[in-house]
């Protein structure tokens, strides 16, 4: 009978713990998955926006910004009348985002811009599964190059 018990006791402790961890778990994954979601967000947003002021560029100036750099200090100064100062960058690869100005698609992160046209996209050219490994969204299988 003291056997019983103590395997009783074993058993639920056990199970107690096992539980615990599982929702620690869960909890880990959902936190990362939002995460992975907000980033995606803030990369899609910003190369919304880089798109935006490259026209308003162009409209001004009759020329499109010859790179990344140019454009994202001209957002900069656009700041001043009130536009919202979101730059090309793109959150995906770094967390501290990439503005790296490139001519190719090569998937190294930052943003591919020609500016003979004014294209700016993101230099990603993966699902994002390949880059958010935890990401289990609806975009998963979407190619942020494609964007």
């Amino acid at each position: 009978m003291r056997g019983t018990r103590t395997s009783t006791t074993l058993l639920v402790v056990g199970s107690v713990a096992l539980c615990a961890l599982s929702v620690t778990l869960l909890v880990l994954h959902l936190r990362s998955n939002m995460y992975d979601r907000a980033v995606i967000g803030v990369t899609r947003t910003h190369l919304k926006f880089a798109r935006t002021h490259a026209d308003r560029f162009f409209k001004e100036e009759g020329r499109f910004p010859s790179s990344v750099r140019e454009l994202n200090m001209y957002i900069e100064r656009s700041r001043a009348q009130g536009w919202a100062p979101v730059r090309a960058v793109e959150f995906i690869s770094t967390p501290d985002g990439d503005d790296s100005d490139h001519r190719e698609l090569d998937g190294t992160g930052g943003m591919c811009y020609d500016p003979a046209t004014g294209e700016i996209k993101v230099n990603l050219v993966e699902p994002l599964k390949c880059y958010r490994r935890t990401y289990v969204g609806t975009h998963r299988n979407e190619i942020p190059a494609d964007w």
